[in-house]
């Protein structure tokens, strides 16, 4: 051990030159990095999942109920995550956003670059729950939150359209067993 201490003892101005140069480095590194990287804003909606079931009565005898207990929860939650990153969904924020976006995310590919989706929990930390996140993340405060409240909108509206209509062959059979 005392050739280890007698050999720290004789080379410890290399050491902390080393050390001091190595923390040096690093820092001007890390400056250059900020000083040349845009900082990056982040803005999100939160959407919620509703359940959807029905209950005909024609007479006490019969009930025609539809519940959602027989789907696969993960999977209808899987298609839901799925349906944020949509280019409908991009087509219809840029069309409703307009000039307010800047010119280079009036694409539709450009702009679902910056939309991620994700499951969350009231507290806001990833997780399965009824919740969805849409987080969108630019070089401006302002930009992340329109496009985040906009995208929120188009994706409830797409939603709906998708899992909440009833088919008209439906609604017919239901009028003709009522009459």
């Amino acid at each position: 051990l005392t050739r280890y201490v007698s050999a720290l003892w004789q080379r410890w101005p290399e050491i902390l030159l080393t050390t001091v140069a190595v923390i040096l480095l690093t820092a001007v590194a890390v400056w250059a990095y900020r000083a040349l990287t845009p900082p990056v804003y982040e803005a999100a909606a939160t959407a919620a999942i509703v359940r959807v079931s029905t209950d005909v009565r024609f007479d006490e005898r019969f009930t025609t109920s539809s519940e959602e207990q027989n789907l696969d929860v993960n999977s209808r939650r899987t298609a839901l995550i799925a349906l944020v990153k949509s280019g409908s969904i991009a087509q219809q924020v840029i069309d409703e956003l307009g000039d307010a976006l800047p010119e280079d995310l009036r694409d539709p590919a450009a702009l679902l670059e910056t939309v991620e989706g994700e499951m969350a929990t009231a507290d806001g930390r990833g997780g399965q729950s009824d919740l969805i996140n849409i987080i969108v993340s630019t070089d401006s405060p302002e930009t992340s939150a329109a496009i985040a409240n906009a995208w929120a909108g188009a994706y409830v509206r797409q939603v709906n359209r998708v899992y909440g209509q009833v088919p008209d062959e439906m609604l017919g059979s239901v009028e003709t067993e009522l009459a």
